[in-house]
Formats: C-alpha cells, structure tokens, sequence
C-alpha cells in the first residue's frame, strides 16, 4: 500500500522534473542557438520571431525547426570538440 503511494508520488514528480529540464533544453539553449545561427546565415530575415518571442512557452512549427537546428549545430560542435 505505501509502495503504491511512494511510487506514485516519485514518477508524478519525476515526469514534471523531466518535462520541465526537456522544455528548458531544447526551449532556451537549442532554440538560442538556432536563432542566433539563422540570423548570421540568413542576413536578419529568418526567423520572423524575436528571441523573448521563440522562447515563450507557444510553439509553432517555425519554433521546432529553429530549435532542433541548434541541437544539430551544438552536436556538432560537441563532436568537433570530443572525438
């Protein structure tokens, strides 16, 4: 019965730790780096979305491929760096 509740109480609080952590990731650091990224290459045209705008909690589509282009951009780098 306690086992039950214990275990309950650890994997509510670990699946909002988790999705928490994952949002902060891939919201602000990939996303961040992304941004900053398409700005350079692009001259200032892409993204349309301000920095304090991408970050926010409403994703778009735009939003997601920003995002996963600076996880790219930092396995890369971290690749480069390590192996």
């Amino acid at each position: 019965m306690i086992d039950d509740i214990v275990g309950g109480v650890f994997r509510f609080l670990f699946g909002h730790v988790k999705d928490f952590i994952v949002d902060v990731i891939f919201g602000v650091v990939f996303y961040t780096v992304g941004w900053l990224v398409l700005k350079i290459v692009s001259l200032g045209r892409t993204p349309a979305a301000t920095l304090r705008e991408g970050i926010s909690d409403s994703y778009d589509t735009e939003d997601d491929w920003v995002g996963i282009l600076g996880g790219i951009i930092l396995l890369g780098i971290f690749m480069k760096l390590y192996f």
